[in-house]
């Protein structure tokens, strides 16, 4: 394999996995809650595992995972991600956090989502930010890149990576709410349908952002059909 292509490849899953560890624990967090407005007093073990979330005594910590396997763990109140250095996806809350989950009020649900969501858009902001700025940090050095020009760059990035993350909380959260409501599910199938959700709705609105605030710093892309049409 090409080594550029193999350092891009790394390069991007590095980022992929930046995104999920950073954004991840944020959907399930909203997906729970999102779930417990849709199931009402039906909201149950078996709802949750529908999500693809296991429900544990309590949520493993860095240290006992590390003692198993290599993986990365990511924990936020209660709720938690493992992810393997192959690309394995878990996702678990711990017995305490279902609790309260399933005594929250429709108030309390509501405003609990709309703090996961917050916290998945700073999340993306922060990452998509970072990201930009080694990306550009070199053009800035050479002189390619103006500083003002990066720093707008980096804004926009960090504008886009909070939209993003937003909208995949929102996602995870709303179609939870969905499934519990209508009883669809997918129980025991290797399907973490908030995450499912959270990238689906990111990518796409990455891409809605991109085509409405498209960076300068982007080489422009040439019109196929206006050149099509001049050389006929």
């Amino acid at each position: 394999m090409n080594p550029f292509v193999a350092l891009g490849s790394a390069v991007a899953t590095v980022r992929s996995v930046a995104q999920l560890a950073g954004m991840g624990t944020a959907a399930i967090r909203g997906a729970l809650y999102g779930a417990r407005l849709g199931a009402g007093a039906a909201f149950s073990r078996g709802v949750v595992e529908k999500l693809g979330v296991e429900i544990g005594r309590k949520v493993a910590t860095s240290a006992a995972i590390a003692r198993n396997a290599p993986s990365l763990v990511v924990e936020h109140a209660g709720s938690a991600l493992e992810i393997g250095t192959k690309g394995q996806v878990a996702a678990r809350v711990s017995e305490a956090a279902f609790r309260k989950v399933a005594s929250s009020s429709v108030r309390g649900a509501l405003s609990q989502i709309g703090r996961a969501t917050f916290r998945g858009a700073a999340a993306g902001a922060v990452i998509d930010a970072v990201w930009a700025g080694f990306g550009i940090i070199g053009r800035v050095r050479d002189g390619s890149v103006s500083r003002d020009n990066a720093t707008r760059h980096v804004a926009k990035r960090a504008a886009r990576g909070a939209v993003a993350g937003a909208a995949g909380v929102a996602a995870a959260s709303g179609t939870s709410a969905l499934l519990a409501a209508t009883g669809l599910g997918l129980l025991g199938a290797p399907v973490i349908v908030p995450l499912v959700a959270m990238a689906t709705a990111s990518s796409l609105a990455m891409r809605a952002f991109d085509r409405r605030f498209p960076s300068r710093l982007d080489p422009p892309k040439p019109d196929v059909r206006l050149r099509t049409a001049t050389s006929l």
